[in-house]
């Protein structure tokens, strides 16, 4: 079993001195209260903030819960584990008001009297078969409220009689001690007491080094228990035993990678993380809080890493990834997470993921929010201001992350290659996943993992036809099984590996190996541009069977998207985004579609359509087109490339062409592009063309030499991965990645320079080439004369709005470009943005939703149109007016382009609003969350209040000064009663009000 550690350097000084400590006199320990939340020496510090935000705002929602409580606690038919949260509500509203607070004195009273109920022995009665867990639930509950009230001065016997402290003392010592027991051994040696093993099954594990979500959270009530009660007998020991055992299960649990360094990842996936962390924090901020064995988990790498691998894995939505046993849940803790890694280089990346949902706080953790939450605002506005690129790869950790931005409607995929103890350690919610994927676009779950849909129906969508991935003659990997002696728990299933990996402009790419029933696997993701994705997959057998390549897409059956089968695909579509796919094979496809369950946003199955595409050989290779686009954008042609020998996929944007080709043999194909054509023996082959046979870029993955037509592009001794671009008109750059130190000879180009990992290497010049040696990765640069006629851009750009048309169509023209006298132009495009840097153009298209509009103008430059040379005007309708819009318009043609020629225009429309705008709250009704976006044109600060049908304040959710922009505001209402509610918005002189349904 491993254990966590701070580092290999300071492991045995740490956990020396924690043997050290604990072979000291018991005397050295010493009850203290408050210990769990904060400390008394904090307390002034949290009153005098209870008046401003967020903490106002959170002392109001712990007080509705508290008001609950009084009325529900002590009902017969409340389960004890929330009797034991209405404790902890209860106690946090007494010690969080004052005597000039309605019901202060009875919140305390209630909370006292609550915790004299509880269970004083026979506990498997008051708990359900899952007991073990819902009793280290309560237990922390019920030890952070004693601890509460003790560490106020409470008066005990304002709840009663002058025993009743001691009472609950009592009570919370024997639950203590039952909880303590859980080696086969006590029961052996004593049969007839009263023991958590003898009661529940899964109990009788916990000494055997075989670690979970139960032990985690066990271990930790038992830590919090004892230092609630430190100076009860038996507390000492059971604290120092429970917390060796707690930090063995977190170790088991996080992940280590195989060169010995904390990796980062919760083996069980994010969800049982949060599931856990429930526990395990109260717990470890405990210890800390009592400097108990100078455990200071915040300055444990394993556990900080693990806390940043959240905002790495996190979906687009600020949810969760939903693979293994998981749930696309949020993760509330990451604000809390965020006040305590104080010392973090990255903990500003926690703030950036719990703010992206909305800074929502579940009902539980209002306490520990108003306690040590750490307002400071954070110095970087989301992870690419920490260096974080959007792309990233953890190969220890079991995943490669795309990504073409961190905003909100990003193109997002998670690709899982888990092995070791990421994979092992996940036991029983381990699912057989290897080399399988999500992708997230615009808004919308498009492929996913089937979901889980509680552990009841875990049989449901734990095998490998849940998942993206291949099934050789209908089997894939095997998933978790249970049995032996012990009848442990198994993760059955196969190791995959990242072995390569790099980010590049041009395209980002992974590669990942596994092996499962008698084949090998190896599958690529490709993300040219940060646009789509290609899959590359290639499976090696020994005799001919059958390889069932996998697409689970959200829509089809009862998802509530659509899915429909299309020409060597499918599209699924949802609310705000759909997805297209394309495969072709290296032997005849056949397509199939059935419907399968699934439960990834909540615990309710739903169905999808599953797309099955098969092929039958002995060596089979899949070519997969995953096209994401934000609902009702106009798609590119998608059709099958003109390629000898193998297989390809072309994408038509206007006069630009993608093209994608995959390669299985020794004879080398050639994609015909244009009036161009291209041989490389490349394993896959990408390349952008504008018409007829300007090459803009191009990228080979396990290849040698590129040909176009007569010449040699790139040409070396041995395989490599690279990208080229042709941007700039005096130099060709990319990324390489070779193994082996080789020769490599570029064409097309009479070098000045070449740079390599961003020095200078040395190079011998050829004609019209250069030659250069080298071994690594990185960056390359070869700056020179590539030898292509540049044009002149066109003159005098402007735009004017169109009169009478309601301000959505804006009138374009500029004078010709001087090259087009030459007939060297073919086309004029035209670009546009809503922000006035020019970045890397994408393909836009007409008639979108405004949201989308909104979102990808204020991000992108994008392409609008290309127009034929000849034509100097154009007429462009844009959907949103009172915004500035930037225009580009650039010459192209003779296999050069020109650079971008600018102009600018403020659309405006007489009595149009100033811009300021709120949408309707989604859903609605609605049920526990919604979420309201909101747009400011102008600096101000922002109020956003909740009021009942009778005026009375429920909660504020925002109120800060925020910059002019579009915002998102989410309510999480759980606790709340169901009923008709109005959300108030208020922008410095702006307001507005919005009606809204709670229905449970």
């Amino acid at each position: 079993m491993k254990t966590i550690c701070p580092s290999r350097g300071t492991l045995l000084f740490i956990f020396s001195a924690v043997l050290l400590l604990r072979s000291m006199p018991s005397q050295a320990q010493t009850e203290t209260h408050p210990c769990i939340l904060y400390l008394a020496q904090e307390r002034e510090t949290i009153r005098n903030r209870l008046d401003r935000p967020p903490y106002a705002g959170w002392r109001d929602q712990l007080i509705l819960q508290a008001d609950v409580a009084l009325n529900s606690w002590n009902k017969t038919d409340v389960p004890k584990v929330t009797q034991a949260y209405y404790s902890k509500m209860l106690a946090g509203a007494y010690v969080f008001t004052d005597s000039t607070q309605v019901n202060h004195n009875t919140y305390g009273s209630e909370a006292a009297k609550a915790l004299a109920s509880i269970p004083n022995g026979s506990y498997k009665n008051f708990f359900s078969s899952s007991g073990d867990l819902e009793i280290s639930e309560a237990a922390v509950h019920w030890a952070e409220a004693y601890d509460m009230l003790r560490g106020d001065g409470f008066d005990f016997t304002l709840g009663g009689t002058q025993s009743l402290e001691s009472s609950i003392r009592s009570r919370l010592a024997k639950l203590r001690a039952y909880m303590s027991k859980n080696n086969p051994l006590d029961i052996i040696l004593n049969p007839f007491s009263d023991a958590i093993a003898k009661d529940f099954t899964s109990c009788i594990y916990y000494d055997v080094a075989h670690t979970d979500n139960h032990h985690v959270k066990l271990q930790s009530a038992i830590v919090v228990l004892s230092l609630s009660i430190l100076d009860e007998p038996g507390s000492k020991g059971d604290r120092n035993t429970a917390q060796s055992k707690l930090i063995n299960a977190l170790g088991n649990m996080t992940i280590t990678g195989d060169n010995g360094e904390p990796a980062g990842g919760w083996a069980e996936g994010p969800n049982y993380h949060l599931y856990s962390a429930q526990q395990y924090l109260p717990a470890l901020i405990a210890l800390k809080n009592m400097n108990m064995n100078i455990f200071d988990f915040t300055t444990v790498p394993e556990l900080v890493e693990t806390h940043l691998w959240l905002p790495r894995i996190v979906m687009p939505d600020a949810l969760t990834p939903p693979f293994n046993d998981n749930e696309a849940a949020y993760f509330d803790l990451t604000g809390l997470l965020y006040s305590l890694h104080r010392d973090s280089p990255y903990r500003d990346a926690l703030f950036w993921m719990w703010n992206q949902y909305g800074r929502a706080v579940s009902p539980m953790f209002l306490p520990d929010y108003i306690a040590r939450f750490d307002d400071t605002p954070p110095a970087h506005t989301d992870p690419g201001a920490l260096g974080w690129t959007p792309t990233g790869f953890y190969p220890e950790s079991g995943f490669a992350r795309f990504r073409d931005s961190w905003n909100s409607n990003s193109i997002y995929l998670q690709f899982l290659c888990k092995h070791g103890e990421a994979r092992i350690n996940g036991q029983a919610h381990n699912h057989p996943d290897p080399n399988t994927f999500i992708l997230h676009a615009y808004g919308n779950m498009l492929l996913m993992d089937s979901g889980y849909g509680g552990w009841a129906y875990h049989d449901s969508t734990r095998y490998a036809r849940n998942h993206n991935l291949i099934l050789v003659d209908g089997d894939g990997p095997p998933a978790a099984s249970q049995g032996g002696n012990l009848n442990f728990w198994q993760a059955n299933s196969s190791d995959a590996r990242l072995d390569r990996y790099f980010t590049d402009p041009v395209l980002d790419y992974a590669h990942s190996v596994t092996q499962y029933q008698s084949a090998s696997f190896e599958r690529t993701v490709l993300f040219p541009l940060h646009r789509y994705f290609f899959l590359y997959d290639r499976i090696t057998g020994a005799q001919n069977r059958t390889f069932t390549l996998l697409l689970h897409g959200n829509g089809g059956g009862t998802s509530g998207g659509t899915f429909t089968s299309l020409d060597s695909g499918a599209r699924w579509e949802q609310d705000k985004a759909s997805v297209r796919t394309f495969t072709v094979g290296s032997s005849p496809l056949t397509f199939a579609a059935a419907d399968m369950k699934h439960a990834v946003y909540s615990r309710s199955f739903l169905s999808h359509t599953v797309l099955e595409v098969t092929q039958n050989t002995s060596d089979a290779r899949f070519l997969t087109l995953l096209y994401p686009q934000p609902k009702g954008a106009a798609s590119p042609g998608i059709s099958a490339a003109n390629v000898s020998h193998e297989k390809g996929i072309s994408l038509a944007f206007g006069d630009t062409t993608d093209y994608g080709v995959m390669h299985a043999d020794s004879t080398a194909m050639t994609l015909a592009a244009g009036k161009g054509s291209y041989s490389t023996d490349a394993d896959c082959f990408l390349a952008r063309i504008v018409a007829p046979d300007r090459l803009l870029d191009y990228s080979i993955i396990n290849g040698t030499f590129v040909v176009s037509g007569q010449d040699t592009l790139v040409r070396s001794l041995n395989p490599l991965n690279l990208t080229a671009s042709y941007a700039s008109p005096n130099a060709i750059s990319g990324f390489l990645q070779i193994n082996v130190q080789t020769s490599i000879t570029l064409s097309g180009i009479r070098a000045s320079k070449v740079f390599f990992q961003g020095k200078e290497i040395t190079f011998t010049p050829l004609f019209n080439a250069v030659r250069f040696t080298l071994i690594g990765e990185g960056q390359w640069r070869v700056e020179g004369s590539i030898g292509s006629q540049t044009l002149q851009p066109p003159k005098n750009v402007s735009v004017t709005d169109v009169a009478n048309d309601n301000g959505h169509r804006l009138h374009l023209t500029w004078s010709k470009s001087p090259s087009e006298n030459d007939g060297l132009v073919d086309w004029y495009r035209i670009y546009r943005s809503r922000n006035p840097v020019l970045t890397d153009p994408i393909l836009f298209p007409k008639n979108v939703p405004v949201d989308s509009l909104l979102a990808l103008e204020s991000m992108f430059t994008v392409l609008v149109d290309s127009i034929k040379a000849g034509i100097t005007e154009y007429i462009d309708g844009v959907y949103y007016n009172g915004a500035p819009y930037y225009y580009w318009i650039q010459a192209v043609g003779s296999g050069a382009k020109s650079l971008k020629a600018a102009a600018y225009i403020l659309t405006f429309v007489e009595n149009t609003p100033a811009g300021f705008w709120v949408g309707d709250p989604y859903p609605n009704p609605f049920n526990p969350v919604s979420q309201i976006n909101y747009f400011i044109p102008e600096d101000a600060r922002v109020i956003i209040s909740v009021y009942t049908v009778t005026g009375q304040r429920v909660t504020i959710l925002r109120d800060e000064v925020s910059k002019a922009g579009r915002y998102s505001c989410t309510w999480f209402t759980n606790g709340i009663p169901s009923g008709i509610y109005f959300v108030k918005i208020s922008a410095g002189r702006y307001t507005a009000i919005k009606k809204m349904a709670l229905v449970k």
